[in-house]
C-alpha cells in the first residue's frame, strides 16, 4: 500500500499542491483524478 499511498499523499497533502489544484481549469483537476482513479484501479487489482 505504501508503495501507491506515498507518492499520492507526496502530490495531494502539500499546501502547494492544493493551490495549483485550484488554479487548474476543471478538465485538468478531471484528468488529475481520472489519473489518480486510474491508478488507484492498478493497485487494487494487483492487490
Amino acid at each position: 500500500r505504501n508503495s501507491v499511498s506515498a507518492p499520492v499523499q507526496s502530490f495531494v497533502s502539500p499546501s502547494s499542491g492544493l493551490q495549483i489544484s485550484r488554479r487548474l481549469n476543471p478538465d485538468a483537476r478531471s484528468l488529475v483524478l481520472f489519473l489518480f482513479m486510474t491508478s488507484l484501479h492498478d493497485y487494487l487489482s494487483i492487490k
